[in-house]
C-alpha cells in the first residue's frame, strides 16, 4: 500500500490553477498503483504521486470556459477534421450522441474537445471556437492488481469548471467494470439519482477558493480511497471515496465484490451513498443507499464520548450483499466526539493494527456521516 498527500488550492481561474487541483487525482491514483488506460483520447500524463503531471507542450491546452455535464452517449473521432459535421449535446442526460475529437498542432500534444451545441460543420478548430467546443480533459484508471483478471475497477473522471463564468472546480466521475471505443465505462452502477445515474457531478457550483487544502489518496493497485479538500468547510468542495474489495476472514483482498463508499457535495448540503458491484458471474450492483451506508454499524444518537477501558471504539462498515459481509478495510469510522479532523487512529483489525486518517470537519451536517446523523459516526480512510 502506499499513501499520497499535496496541498491545493480548488480553484482554476488559470491553467495552472486548473491544472494543479486536478493533477491530485492522477497523483493519487498513480502512487496506489493503478494503471491510466488510453486509446480514447484520455489526457496525455507522465510521472506519479508528486510528479504527476499532464503533459502541455503548447498553449493548445486551455482552460475550460463552461461548465460540462454528462451526457448519455459519447463518440470518439480521432483526430478533428475542419468542416465535417459534428453533433453534440451539453444538457444533463441528452440522447444525442456528442462528438469527441482530438486536436494538436506545431507538435503540440494532442488534446480533447467535446462538442457542445447541436451541430457543425466548420473549419475553425476546437480551440478557437469555444461556441461549438470545450476541452473534454480526462482520465480513466484501472485497477492493476490480483484481482483485476476476474473483476476489472475503472474509474472515470472528467476535469471542468464548477459553472460557466465561474473558477470553482467540476469533477464528473463514473465507475463500472469495463470500458468501451468510446471511453464510456460499461458495468456502471447507479451512484447518483439524477440521470444519467451513473456518473456524479462533484461541485456545489462553489465559486474558486484560493485557499489550499489537503488531498489524502491511499491505496494499492486493488483499492483506492481519498478525501479531497480535506478541512475546507466550503460546501461543494469536498469529496470522499472509498473502494473496496472484498475481504476474506483473514482480510485477504477477494474478487467477490468491490465497494463504493462516497461523500460528496450536493446542492447545499452532502450526500452519503454506498453500492456493492459484485463480478458479472454474480451478478449486477446488488444495493444502493443514498441516505447513508448500508451495513455502516451505528452509535445511535449519541453526542457524548463512546471511549471506555482507554480505548477510541471504531464503528466498521460490513457490506450487505444479502448478508452481512465481512467488514471493509479500507475505511472505518468513529464517533465524531472521539476524534479530531486529521488525527491518524490504530484499530486491531484483521489480525493487525491498521492506521485511518480522520476526516470530521463537516461533521455536524448529517449527510456528511456514514450513518447519516449529525455529530454521529464521521468517516476514516485506512491511511497506510
Amino acid at each position: 500500500m502506499a499513501t499520497y498527500q499535496t496541498n491545493v488550492a480548488p480553484i482554476s481561474d488559470t491553467l495552472a490553477h486548473h491544472k494543479a487541483w486536478a493533477n491530485t487525482y492522477g497523483g493519487g491514483f498513480s502512487t496506489a498503483g493503478w494503471s491510466a488506460q488510453t486509446g480514447h483520447g484520455e489526457v496525455v500524463a507522465s510521472g506519479t504521486g508528486a510528479s504527476y503531471a499532464w503533459t502541455d507542450t503548447g498553449s493548445v491546452h486551455t482552460t475550460p470556459t463552461t461548465a460540462l455535464v454528462p451526457v448519455r452517449n459519447y463518440r470518439f473521432n480521432g483526430a478533428f477534421v475542419p468542416s465535417a459535421t459534428y453533433t453534440g449535446a451539453n444538457t444533463a442526460d441528452s440522447t444525442t450522441t456528442t462528438d469527441l475529437v482530438t486536436y494538436s498542432t506545431g507538435g503540440n500534444t494532442a488534446i480533447t474537445y467535446v462538442h457542445i451545441t447541436a451541430t457543425s460543420s466548420l473549419a475553425t478548430v476546437p480551440p478557437s471556437d469555444t461556441t461549438n467546443w470545450q476541452p473534454f480533459i480526462y482520465e480513466i484508471w484501472k485497477s492493476n492488481g490480483s484481482n483485476t483478471s476476474s473483476l476489472p475497477i475503472f474509474v472515470r473522471i472528467v476535469y471542468t469548471i464548477a459553472s460557466t463564468g465561474n473558477t470553482g472546480p467540476r469533477v464528473l466521475i463514473q465507475f463500472g467494470t469495463g470500458v468501451d471505443a468510446n471511453g464510456q465505462l460499461t458495468g456502471a452502477p447507479v451512484i447518483t439519482a439524477v440521470a444519467p445515474t451513473s456518473v456524479r457531478i462533484l461541485d456545489n457550483a462553489a465559486a474558486g477558493n484560493a485557499t489550499a487544502f489537503d488531498c489524502d489518496f491511499a491505496g494499492d493497485a486493488d483499492n483506492i480511497r481519498w478525501i479531497w479538500q480535506r478541512g475546507n468547510t466550503n460546501t461543494g468542495y469536498t469529496n470522499m471515496f472509498v473502494i473496496d474489495r472484498a475481504k476474506t476472514g483473514s482480510g485477504t483482498d477477494s474478487d467477490a465484490f468491490f465497494f463504493i463508499g462516497s461523500i460528496s457535495p450536493s446542492a447545499s448540503t452532502y450526500i452519503t451513498q454506498s453500492v456493492v458491484v459484485p463480478k458479472p458471474a454474480l451478478g449486477p450492483p446488488l444495493t444502493r443507499s443514498a441516505i447513508g451506508w448500508i451495513g455502516q454499524v451505528s452509535n445511535g444518537s449519541q453526542t457524548g464520548t463512546s471511549a471506555a477501558f482507554g480505548t477510541t471504539p471504531p464503528y466498521p462498515c460490513f457490506p450487505m450483499i444479502g448478508y452481512m459481509a465481512n467488514p471493509l478495510l479500507g475505511y472505518m469510522g468513529f464517533a465524531s466526539a472521539d476524534v479530531t479532523d486529521g488525527q491518524l487512529l490504530p484499530v486491531w483489525v484483521y489480525g493487525a493494527s491498521h492506521t485511518y486518517l480522520v476526516n470530521s470537519v463537516n461533521i455536524g451536517t448529517a449527510a456528511y456521516s456514514p450513518q447519516n446523523i449529525a455529530n454521529g459516526v464521521c468517516a476514516s480512510i485506512l491511511w497506510e
